[in-house]
């Protein structure tokens, strides 16, 4: 858009704002009833995305190592929880856990929905021949990126903390595919 007035007088955007915030129809909290100039659309259209991406990864990829272990994270107990504070006993939790074949699910499930994404941000290549600059600039970021957190992770594993891999761009699916 060359400037605000084309942002305000795109009608396809207009009705976009109006369906997004209409609380009959898309009811989406806090969104616009109408997007004024460029600045608001980027940021739209930017949350979108780093939504759809990176913090649908960032949350969605790590689950396995929480619930992937039953006993740590179990999807379901089957045992009302004790009413008096210091009655959780080794007995209560034998039978208040899920049955194998539960807990087998409870285990597939989340590895299956942490399975990392065929088509990652550094995959993304579909502006490549129409705005070359943008497109090596864009990997140029995403290679910084990947750069700054394989440090830091390896400046944690060296401290023997815990990394965090679930930001690095070759994780991040480039929109929620499950």
């Amino acid at each position: 858009y060359a400037d605000d007035a084309s942002v305000l007088n795109d009608s396809v955007i207009q009705n976009w704002a109006e369906e997004s915030s209409d609380t009959e129809r898309a009811a989406i909290p806090g969104f616009p009833n109408a997007i004024e100039n460029k600045e608001k659309l980027i940021s739209i259209l930017t949350n979108i995305m780093f939504n759809c991406s990176a913090q649908h990864s960032a949350v969605n990829f790590s689950q396995y190592e929480y619930v992937g272990y039953v006993p740590n994270r179990p999807d379901s107990l089957f045992k009302p929880m004790p009413k008096v504070e210091g009655d959780i006993k080794a007995d209560y939790i034998d039978e208040a856990m899920p049955n194998m074949v539960i807990g087998q699910f409870q285990v597939l499930f989340s590895y299956l929905l942490t399975t990392p994404s065929d088509t990652p941000l550094t995959t993304l290549d579909v502006m490549k021949e129409r705005l070359p600059e943008v497109h090596s600039k864009f990997h140029g970021a995403l290679n910084t990126i990947s750069e700054e957190i394989i440090a830091r992770n390896m400046g944690l594993l060296d401290k023997g903390e815990a990394d965090y891999p679930y930001l690095l761009p070759a994780r991040i699916a480039s929109s929620i595919d499950i």
